[in-house]
């Protein structure tokens, strides 16, 4: 880029400047350059019309064939498989049901490589490959868009701009408008990399205007500083001084110390906690003493009641037979079993009786009234044991329930005996403890230190006495440290008022230093100013279009007079408004509608031949794809001139690789100087 700046500059710190400008710069897109591509082979299936093909390309293919054979398909297929696009036409097909796709084999620069792409019930698989090793390069779609544009070195869109032509696609420069043409040629010579040098430059624009705007307040600073060198030193000499008588006075200022009445307080406490713990063990061994006489009253009273609890309970121990209440308890069981039974054999006796009528006769039968008789006394007899038998046995009950009420009573008189033994059990550990607490304590020795020791009164003004003058001591300590405090920040402030006037030191000595740097980003801030413009839309690259515009005319020129014979020109003016003159001898200039239509096809293809030619490495177009080359509604001379013009174009080395498309039959006399002919017949292809 700074050989194209030299071109529109020529001072030396112009250029200067636009190579440090460059030295940082990173433009968004890289230039885009096709390599020499070469197509090898191709395998279509159920691919738009055609539905099985394996071909070989050569240098020069022709294919031929009526009209909706799959002539633009199989023309278009290596693109489509380039891109990613051949679903476009496997849908127009309505196909996406079966294996759809195909498979490329293309060169670039000495390598060579496939790309694979398949569509199976709408799920679509890719994988580009190197040819000789066989090794996969990638597996998913959008890497393998991303590396075919590295491998070809343009995108598919310039590919289809500038490889590949038909007179039915949608940009025909002889039908647009010179800004849309004017965009493409920036985008094939890459002049928006200068719209990045651009916002590069105003970005470094800005951050020198940020660098300014500090100069400016240093400079103002020491300006305002209004001191020379001298009158700094002399302040520093002043500041020095102070600083040392003020370091002078904090050495003599002495801090009290406090260790020893601290240790005096710790005495004096120590003493009165011993006074007042002599003071506790005294009272706690009365106390101790108290509790064990009580602890031992009560276990006096509980064994009085324990005596006394078993020595009723020994008398009524003789009071109760248990053999005679467990008698009782049988001889009620049995009365009320015979009980029982006697009232069984009343009922029985009831039941034996019979009626005294005889059934005959109608009358008292004597033997059966004897008989009632009988049972009657039996019957009568029978109550009376019953009763007797009931009267026994409400009688031995009462008995059984006196027995009971003694034997009850005898059950509660040993429950409370077993409490009072448990109670006594409960309270004997605590006795022993407070006895063997009683043993170790000797209250007279006690008494006899407490005696020997200064009254507690005593003792605690001493504790309050040293206390205080601890607390005057501490303030003083305080006092001494504030004015310590306040003399380090007096010595703080000087050194940093010191350092401050070295640095004023530095500031009033740099100050020309600063204002020369300040010199230097207002000169080059001016020459950015400069050539902002210049890699605006409206500088270089608008030239640069201009100058790439007219080096297409140029070469469309060339191919011109090789295809037509010197009877078409392009000329160009300063707006991009390309025109096609025709050479006639009554008339000088023609408009390209008043052309015929296969010269205006001729003149849209060469455009994008020449574009191609651009955009390529070696200005050499390495591949050419024209489809319907002979069109019907063309003259016949000039579809001759086409044909005859791009073949020579290939001999003479300006297309590596050309491939042509036509339903006329005028193509059949060029048969004789192609390397390959395919004849497409609505789904079939073959080869030659």
């Amino acid at each position: 880029m700074i050989e194209t700046i030299k071109k529109y500059v020529t001072g030396r710190k112009q250029i200067s400047v636009a190579k440090n400008l460059l030295k940082e710069f990173s433009p968004s897109k890289g230039r885009q350059t096709l390599n020499p591509l070469k197509l090898y082979a191709i395998d279509l299936e159920n691919f738009g019309h055609i539905e099985g093909h394996n071909e070989e390309y050569g240098n020069v293919t022709l294919v031929c064939g009526p009209r909706g054979s799959g002539k633009s398909t199989y023309l278009e297929a290596p693109r489509w498989l380039l891109s990613n696009l051949y679903k476009m036409k496997a849908n127009v097909a309505g196909i996406l049901d079966d294996a759809s796709g195909g498979s490329l084999k293309f060169g670039v620069n000495g390598t060579k490589y496939v790309i694979d792409r398949w569509s199976t019930k709408g799920k679509n698989s890719v994988e580009l490959k190197d040819s000789s090793s066989g090794e996969t390069i990638s597996g998913a779609i959008n890497e393998t868009t991303a590396r075919i544009r590295d491998v070809v070195g343009i995108d598919m869109d310039l590919f289809a701009s500038t490889v590949f032509y038909s007179p039915r696609s949608s940009f025909q420069f002889s039908r647009r408008l010179p800004n849309e043409i004017e965009k493409l040629i920036i985008r094939i010579l890459n002049l928006d990399a200068w719209l990045d040098l651009e916002r590069h430059s105003k970005k470094i624009r800005e951050e020198e205007d940020d660098k300014i705007h500090e100069l400016d307040g240093v400079i103002g600073y020491a300006t305002k500083k209004g001191l020379t060198r001298k009158e700094i030193e002399e302040q520093v000499k002043i500041n020095a001084t102070d600083k040392k008588k003020f370091e002078a006075d904090l050495k003599k200022i002495e801090v009290p110390d406090i260790k020893e009445l601290n240790e005096q307080s710790n005495i004096a406490k120590a003493e009165l906690t011993k006074y007042e713990n002599l003071v506790a063990d005294i009272e706690t061994h009365s106390s101790v003493v108290e509790m064990l006489a009580k602890r031992k009253a009560k276990v006096a009273e509980l064994e009085e009641d324990r005596d006394i609890q078993q020595g009723c309970l020994e008398g009524k121990d003789n009071d109760f037979d248990a053999d005679a209440h467990e008698k009782l308890e049988d001889e009620v069981a049995d009365i009320t079993a015979t009980g029982k039974s006697l009232k069984k054999d009343i009922e029985k006796l009831e039941r034996t009786k019979v009626s005294g009528t005889c059934p005959v006769l109608g009358c008292v039968c004597e033997k059966l009234s004897e008989k009632n008789g009988e049972i009657e006394k039996e019957v009568v007899k029978m109550q009376a044991d019953k009763q007797a038998t009931t009267d026994l046995y409400k009688k031995k009950n009462e008995e059984l329930m006196q027995s009971l009420v003694v034997r009850e009573a005898l059950k509660a008189m040993r429950e409370n005996l077993q409490q009072t033994k448990e109670k006594i059990a409960a309270e004997l550990p605590d006795i022993n403890e407070y006895t063997k607490e009683v043993a170790e304590v000797d209250p007279d020795a006690l008494r006899k230190e407490l005696s020997e020791m200064s009254p507690k009164d005593v003792l605690e003004g001493k504790v309050k006495r040293i206390d205080d003058e601890i607390s005057k001591l501490q303030k003083a300590i305080r006092d001494k440290q504030a004015e310590r405090e306040t003399l380090v920040k007096v010595i703080t402030k000087a050194e940093s008022k010191i350092e401050q006037l070295a640095e004023d030191l530095k500031e009033v000595g740099k100050l020309s230093e600063y204002e020369q740097e300040r010199e230097k980003l207002i000169v080059r801030q001016v020459i950015i100013d400069e050539l902002i413009p210049l890699f605006g839309k409206k500088g270089i690259p608008k030239s640069e279009a201009k100058n790439g515009a007219k080096r297409i005319t140029k070469r469309m020129n060339e191919t011109l007079d090789i295809i037509s014979n010197h009877t078409l020109k392009v000329r160009l003016d300063g707006e991009f408004v390309m025109n096609v003159n025709v050479k006639d001898a009554r008339r000088e200039d023609l408009t390209i509608a008043e052309v015929s239509d296969g010269q205006e096809n001729l003149v849209n293809m060469v455009f994008v031949l020449s574009l191609g030619q651009e955009i390529s490495k070696g200005k050499v177009s390495p591949l050419f794809i024209v489809d319907d080359v002979l069109r019907s509604n063309e003259r016949k001379e000039d579809a001759k001139a086409i044909v005859g013009g791009l073949l020579h174009l290939q001999k003479a080395g300006k297309i590596k690789q050309l491939f042509m498309s036509s339903s006329s039959l005028l193509l059949s006399q060029y048969k004789n100087e192609v390397d390959k002919i395919v004849k497409c017949d609505a789904g079939s292809i073959k080869a030659k």
